[in-house]
């Protein structure tokens, strides 16, 4: 599972920003609200600051195990000032903020967020209809300003407003409408020098008294204090900002190529060590070779465990950790989250590095990449570790075509498997991407298309389309690294999609999974227009049981 990481989280403290109290005479009230979904008791810290960013006040509140609590927020912190809070504690306290018109109606509901970012993307509503606005927090420690730009799809800068000298913590609050004109098919990006934290909202002009929370999006965070960027976008600290963190070394500079010697494979050998960790992370970076000439191509790649490896090497089964595909002619530098992973990262692992690269040391179109990983250890009280159950290693699936042996249900075998009466929860982690363009609807790289996860009967529709791969920040590149694609963008970590199937399962008992790629609108896919390089789909799928 993907975890997202506030600034701090380095200090091993769960933080986490309430963006927004409402002003008493706003028209709007803020209710506090604390779930403890957990079967202990947990406790949380709630730090009032003022719109100047000065703390004014602090409460600490204890739950016991399933409890709920609901605070109107003037009178949790005794005073008429607050305007936002920092929220320190158990991470498994759910923390969240209602706001409600005076006068009733539908209130909107607001998590707590652990994500901090330089740069952020809002898309507005129809202004006939709705309003947008958004409170925006200066989480870091130098005043700076708040740069907003309209943008509109071609990446044009239409129009732009500054939030000048926010201090730090400080907050301020803007409705879009009051300084900006509606221009359909366009975006808002916030950006700054230091890490915000945003709240998002919109309310009904028809109704003036009902409010829900719109999507704000962290593009890129402060990697000088040592976060990470959120999924889809992740950054890479150096090693030296990962205070106390055990590093393993799984491969340095890894020359991956092709040629009369074939390295588009590599094998690594690694110990893990033995301890109680909070969080596994992988730390991979990709570089240029020692001629300074990448691979021209953007390339799938992927790191794979091999879950057998008493086996003889043709046997090798091999699990998907993570799967990313390389920039054009760049470098890039990724640390994700592999926690869930934790109960198969002990003792001596084998690992396999895969670069779908086709070039090698002369080649017109470069010589390769080299590829490190490091496996980071950071210390403290584990999460839930659940169960790992590999259902497909990555492998390839053809789509579009009705020849005898060439359909998804000829490729596949439906997946049976128990799940012990003591398991609460079990998620599918599907990563799958798409490849190939010139045929039929321009498959599978560049058609939007679903993955069908068949449990038990039940439907689980996955959708992979990336329209946001002109954000990375792997940038710029060469070529096509802004076009939207099936499932991945050029220079990023594939994170893949993490589903609840929990309501399908029949736990104590066996259950049978299926699988199906279909086109968006749920038809059946037919190639009619073949070409050399069929349309096809990488595939890789594993459970987790959690208890």
């Amino acid at each position: 599972m993907i975890t997202v990481f506030v600034a701090l989280w380095l200090s091993g403290e769960s933080i986490r920003i309430l963006g927004h109290i409402t002003r008493p005479d706003g028209g709007f009230q803020t209710q506090i609200i604390l779930t403890n979904p957990t079967t202990v008791g947990a406790t949380a810290t709630l730090e009032g600051y003022s719109l100047q960013g000065n703390l004014i006040s602090s409460v600490t509140l204890s739950l016991g195990a399933q409890q709920a609590r609901f605070d109107d927020a003037a009178r949790l912190f005794g005073s008429q000032d607050v305007s936002h809070v920092r929220v320190t504690g158990d991470s498994k306290l759910v923390v969240s903020a209602s706001y409600q018109a005076d006068s009733g109606g539908s209130p909107a509901q607001v998590q707590a967020t652990g994500s901090v970012a330089k740069v952020w993307m809002v898309l507005p509503g129809n202004w006939d209809l709705s309003w947008d606005g958004i409170a925006v927090v200066n989480t870091g420690d130098e005043t700076a300003d708040v740069a907003i730009d309209l943008v509109y799809k071609t990446g044009d800068v239409f129009d732009h407003h500054v939030l000048a000298q926010m201090k730090p913590f400080e907050k301020r609050l803007l409705v879009f409408g009051d300084v900006f004109p509606e221009i359909f098919e366009s975006r808002f990006q916030i950006s700054c020098s230091q890490p915000l934290a945003i709240v998002a909202l919109r309310g009904s002009v028809a109704a003036s008294d009902t409010l829900w929370e719109n999507v704000a999006v962290p593009v890129e965070t402060a990697q000088e204090q040592g976060s990470v960027v959120v999924p889809p976008w992740y950054g890479c600290p150096e090693p030296t900002d990962l205070v106390g963190a055990t590093f393993v070394t799984l491969s340095e500079n890894a020359f991956h190529f092709f040629g009369e010697e074939n390295r588009r494979d590599l094998i690594h050998v690694a110990e893990m060590p033995v301890g109680t960790y909070r969080q596994i992370g992988l730390w991979l970076s990709l570089d240029c070779p020692d001629s300074g000439l990448c691979d021209h191509w953007d390339r799938t790649g992927s790191v794979e465990m091999v879950l057998n490896p008493e086996q003889d090497v043709s046997e090798w089964d091999y699990l998907e950790i993570t799967r990313f595909i390389t920039p054009y002619r760049r470098g890039m530098c990724q640390y994700i989250d592999i926690t869930p992973l934790a109960s198969l990262l002990r003792g001596e692992i084998i690992l396999r590095s895969w670069i779908d690269t086709w070039v090698g040391p002369g080649h017109v179109d470069g010589d390769g990449w080299n590829l490190t990983l490091r496996a980071v250890f950071l210390t403290g009280p584990e999460p839930d570790q659940p169960d790992v159950v590999q259902v497909w290693g990555r492998h390839n699936l053809i789509v579009g075509q009705r020849g005898e042996g060439e359909t998804i249900e000829e490729q596949t075998t439906p997946f049976l498997f128990d799940v012990p009466a003591d398991v609460t929860r079990v998620e599918a982690h599907l990563i799958a991407t798409g490849h190939s363009f010139g045929n039929s609807l321009n498959c599978a790289e560049f058609c939007e298309m679903r993955q069908n996860l068949l449990i038990n009967d039940n439907t689980y529709s996955v959708l992979n389309w990336r329209s946001d791969c002109e954000l990375n920040p792997v940038s710029p590149q060469s070529g096509t690294w802004r076009f939207d694609r099936n499932g991945w963008c050029p220079g990023a970590i594939v994170p893949g999609q993490i589903v609840d199937i929990s309501k399908a399962i029949q736990f104590g008992a066996q259950n049978r999974l299926d699988f199906d790629v279909r086109l968006l609108n749920g038809d059946v896919y037919e190639n009619t227009n073949p070409v050399d390089l069929l349309p096809s789909q990488w595939v890789s799928l594993k459970l987790y049981f959690y208890r």
